[in-house]
Order: structure tokens, then sequence, then C-alpha cells
């Protein structure tokens, strides 16, 4: 079935390309084989002769190396060729007339065509799906970010507290430690200078 399925072959991509259909034979990630293409979405070509399976029938050589190693294993059934030819896709071939191989290569055409369709509506989905993943991810991170920076100025705040309740305790008692002042420094400008300090932590100071 080698020439007929030629011919059909041959009529096939012929019809493909009439539409603006670009045939590729590639072997890549997603796989080996001829496709038709449009843009990014494609679909697999292929034709084979049908095989019916028949009971396998062991030769006497294969029964004797059965009996002498017992793992050796005798295939259970047997492919046997048809001669009729299945396209897909398309279906089984009539290669009676022109007229019913012209049939089957429109059948084909027309069926590629909507099989291309359905791979890029999915190809769209999915695109669609992981955009709305990856915005969703962003928002999260982003909602994140906002947190922290809400926890971190919620500290901030805390140290600023903490460091005007100190202020006013100096102020109370009317005296800075030697550490804490310039030589020289009064209290009014020690008061100014840890005032102005206490605004820089502020979450919401400048």
């Amino acid at each position: 079935m080698f020439k007929p399925a030629l011919v059909v072959m041959d009529r096939f991509l012929k019809a493909l390309e009439a539409q603006d259909l670009k045939v590729e034979i590639t072997e890549d990630h997603q796989g080996r084989g001829t496709y038709a293409c449009d843009g990014r979405d494609r679909v697999k070509l292929h034709i084979r002769e049908i095989t019916r399976k028949v009971e396998y029938v062991p030769s006497d050589k294969e029964l004797r190396e059965k009996e002498r190693c017992s793992w050796t294993k005798i295939p259970k059934w047997d492919d046997l060729p048809t001669g009729e030819l299945d396209l897909t896709p398309g279906g089984r071939v009539d290669v009676s007339s022109d007229e019913a191989i012209n049939l089957l290569v429109r059948k084909a055409v027309a069926d590629v065509i909507e099989l291309i369709g359905q791979a890029r509506k999915k190809r769209e989905a999915e695109e669609a799906q992981r955009k709305r993943e990856w915005e969703h991810e962003q928002a999260m991170a982003a909602e994140r970010q906002r947190v922290e920076a809400m926890i971190k100025a919620a500290a901030a705040l805390r140290e600023y507290c903490v460091v005007t309740d100190y202020i006013e305790e100096v102020r109370r008692f009317g005296r800075v430690p030697i550490d804490q002042r310039r030589e020289g420094q009064t209290l009014d400008q020690w008061l100014a200078w840890a005032e102005a300090q206490a605004q820089r932590i502020h979450p919401l100071g400048d």
C-alpha cells in the first residue's frame, strides 16, 4: 500500500497548502512527525495501513526454545496487514476511484481546520489561565509587600513612642546623661536635637 499512500498524502498535503496551511516535518519536545500548522497551532498528520490481530503461531524453533528456556516469551498475537489505509485526520481510505480519494481529502482538510481551531482555543485558554495565575501571584506578592511595610512602620512607630517617652522623661528630670549630649550642649539644645532624631524614626515623618 506504499504507492496508494503516497498518492493520498500528496493530494492531502497540496490541499492543505491551498488553504494556506503550512506542512512541517518536525522533531521536538512535543513529538516527531508531519504536522499541518497555522501559526503556533498544529495538527499531526498520519497515514498507515490497517492491521488485524490474529493468533500467533509459533515456529518449531520457538517452541523448542521455550522448552529449553522457560522465560522465553512467545507473542500471543500477530498483526497482519489488511490492504486498507487509514488517514489521520480523515478516516479510512477508499482508493477505488479518484473521486473517493478527493472526497476523503476534502473531509481530512475540513477535519484539520477544525482541529487547529480547537487547538488554538485550548492554547488561548491555557495562556489566559497562566496569565490570570501570574497576575494573581503578582497581586499576592504586592499584598505581602504592603503588609510587611505596614508591620515595619508599626515597629518604627513603637520605637518612636519609646524615644518620645524618653525625651519627655529627660524634660521632666531636667538633666541629659553625659554620654548622650555634646560638650557644652544645653538641655533645650539636646531636646531639639532628640526631637529631630525621633521625627526621623516616625514612619509618617519627614
